[in-house]
């Protein structure tokens, strides 16, 4: 690989790193507008547990009113997703990215519905637009998850 095809490699992972930490904040934020933006046309989540999948959706609308009913469910509950060391696999105009981390979920004031999923592996892949790079699948693996009390 050639420095220019290296320097095309480091921005475009920078760009996708980016991109997945502004998603997720977004999620954590309910900051629907900024989750849109951050996505293509064809985008679809999907997460399971040891139990089977939990989520399938095969939209960023889908996904967002999703979000929106578990927030008219229980308005007070906090987010927050920690994620560390991406791995990133770019080939041309598409991309994988792999993440390991936590999710933190605080139940509202009067609920205990408090809990913590460890063991997240989470996998985006990414294609290039003209305005830039926007997601199109989130995989999501929940490893464990600990309810109740303090998350």
């Amino acid at each position: 690989m050639n420095q220019p095809e290296r320097m095309t490699l480091a921005l475009d992972r920078s760009e996708l790193t980016n991109l997945v930490f502004s998603f997720t904040q977004a999620v954590d934020r309910a900051d629907y507008q900024t989750m849109k933006s951050c996505c293509g046309p064809a985008f679809r989540a999907r997460a399971a547990d040891r139990g089977g999948v939990i989520i399938d959706v095969d939209s960023i609308d889908g996904f967002v009113a999703l979000l929106q009913k578990a927030a008219l469910v229980n308005p007070a509950a906090e987010s927050q997703h920690r994620y560390f060391c991406p791995t990133i696999d770019v080939e041309a105009d598409s991309a994988e990215i792999r993440l390991s981390g936590e999710l933190h979920n605080a139940g509202g004031e009067q609920d205990s519905s408090a809990y913590r999923v460890s063991g997240l592996q989470t996998t985006y892949r990414a294609i290039r637009t003209a305005p830039g790079w926007r997601l199109v699948v989130l995989d999501v693996l929940y490893q464990w998850r600990q309810e109740g009390g303090q998350a």
